[in-house]
C-alpha cells in the first residue's frame, strides 16, 4: 500500500479537512473497526472537488478481543519511505449501554474521536496536538452563512423519497432560514462597503 504524503510537501499549515482525517466513529460505522474481531482493509481519501484519489493507506484493527490489545495499525509509504503507526483504542461505558470507543492521541495521551496526519509529528495525531484549524474557523460570518446554506442543501438532497412530509418541511425551513441569514448579512456588508465608497467620493458599486 502507499501513496499518502507523496509528492510535494505541504506549504503552510494545512486545514483539518486536508490532513487525511480519521474519524473513529465513522470507522466503526463503515465496518473498518468491528467489535470482537480483527479486520484488515485499506483506506482511501478522495478530493471533494472531483472525487479523485488523494491518498491511501493500509489499515488493520483489533477491537474488544481477549487475545489482542485494542488498537489500529496504519502501514504503507510516507514520502516514498516505509511507514507504520499503531494507535491504541480505549472504551468507556455508553449512556445507553454498550461501549463508546476512542483513539488515544500518540502525543497528548488523551482520548479523541478524530486524528489527522501531521507532517511535524510524522503520523496521525489528535486535532489539538496538530495545531490545525478547520476551514470553518477561517471563514468570516458571510462565509459561515454560505456554508450553512450548503449544508442545508446537501441535507435536502440526501432525503429519502420515503421521508415524511414533516421531515421535508423541517429541512426546507432550515434552508430558508440559512438563506435569509445570508441575505441579511450580505446587505449589512454591502451597506458598509457603499458607505466607505461614498466617503472616498466614489460611485456606488454594490
Amino acid at each position: 500500500m502507499g501513496g499518502f504524503g507523496s509528492g510535494r510537501p505541504w506549504s503552510g499549515k494545512p486545514k483539518v479537512e486536508q490532513a487525511s482525517p480519521l474519524n473513529v466513529a465513522k470507522l466503526f460505522r463503515d465496518g473498518h473497526i468491528r467489535q470482537g474481531q480483527g479486520w484488515q482493509t485499506s483506506l482511501i481519501w478522495t478530493s471533494s472537488r472531483d472525487q479523485s484519489q488523494t491518498g491511501s493507506i493500509g489499515f488493520r484493527s483489533w477491537c474488544d478481543r481477549d487475545d489482542e490489545p485494542d488498537r489500529i495499525e496504519l502501514y504503507g509509504t510516507y514520502r516514498d519511505k516505509p511507514f507504520s503507526q499503531t494507535i491504541r483504542l480505549v472504551s468507556i461505558p455508553g449512556t445507553k449501554g454498550g461501549k463508546r470507543w476512542f483513539a488515544v492521541c500518540p502525543v497528548t495521551g488523551r482520548r479523541c474521536l478524530k486524528l489527522v496526519l501531521s507532517g511535524r509529528h510524522g503520523g496521525w495525531v489528535s486535532v489539538p496536538a496538530s495545531g490545525f484549524r478547520y476551514y470553518s474557523e477561517c471563514e468570516d460570518y458571510l462565509g459561515r452563512c454560505r456554508s450553512a446554506i450548503d449544508r442545508a442543501e446537501a441535507k435536502q438532497k440526501r432525503l429519502s423519497k420515503y421521508a415524511r412530509q414533516s421531515t421535508r418541511d423541517r429541512v426546507r425551513r432550515e434552508l430558508w432560514a440559512a438563506e435569509w441569514r445570508w441575505q441579511q448579512v450580505f446587505e449589512v456588508y454591502a451597506g458598509r462597503l457603499n458607505a466607505r465608497l461614498a466617503q472616498a467620493g466614489l460611485a456606488e458599486w454594490v
